[in-house]
């Protein structure tokens, strides 16, 4: 397993050759997020995507938010097909204790993301089919996000651990946990190199499962 610092990642992230990936699933509960303990503005993403890394200029993702505006919290769960603007799912809506499953496919023609919350009851599922031209679909991703806001990298969420688990991907053909690819584990840093967020394997594992810890805001 390689090791990086990111300054708006942490997760993991797999890496293949050009055209291999065609599925990446997790699934995770929404967690309580700690509004108060940061001032103003912050944002936190965790989701599941295609491409977005290894130089790829195309991301096709899906997943939850978690943002805090002077202390009250908003949850939304969203989709992007990068680089068009992500969409937020404001109805229905997803809330915090949910359980969501969320995955991303390309079946040779086009791409769907889906996002199914067991607990609310509701399944959405979006396609595109021109963005698959230019997608190298070489990486697969696991990851918390700092959000970027009027071009800057936001304050990370207090979201204190965010559990990923059921943590697939199809790679060359084969599906597998993630946990059975060549990964990147990736730890969020803010400006001046101290971490910000980082991944967490747990003792025992079944190769699906992790966890990221928020440490800091930054950014």
């Amino acid at each position: 397993m390689t090791t990086r610092e990111s300054q708006n990642w942490s997760g993991f992230v797999l890496q293949s050759l050009g055209g291999s990936v065609t599925d990446v699933k997790g699934t995770w509960t929404i967690p309580q997020i700690d509004c108060a303990s940061i001032s103003g503005q912050s944002y936190a993403a965790q989701w599941v995507g295609i491409d977005g890394a290894g130089g790829s200029n195309t991301v096709e993702q899906a997943g939850t938010e978690y943002d805090c505006s002077n202390g009250v919290s908003s949850v939304f769960a969203w989709y992007e097909w990068y680089p068009a603007r992500g969409r937020l799912l404001r109805q229905p809506g997803a809330h915090a204790g949910d359980v969501v499953t969320v995955e991303v496919s390309w079946d040779g023609r086009q791409f769907t993301a889906s996002i199914n919350d067991a607990t609310q009851g509701w399944t959405y599922a979006w396609t595109n089919s021109t963005i698959g031209s230019i997608a190298t679909r070489s990486t697969a991703e696991w990851v918390v996000e700092a959000p970027s806001v009027s071009g800057s990298i936001a304050s990370l969420t207090n979201f204190n651990k965010l559990y990923f688990s059921k943590s697939y991907a199809t790679n060359s053909g084969a599906t597998g946990p993630m946990g059975s690819f060549s990964l990147d584990e990736v730890t969020m840093v803010d400006t001046s190199g101290s971490m910000k967020a980082r991944p967490v394997l747990p003792l025992w594992n079944d190769g699906t499962s992790f966890s990221v810890w928020w440490l800091k805001a930054g950014p």
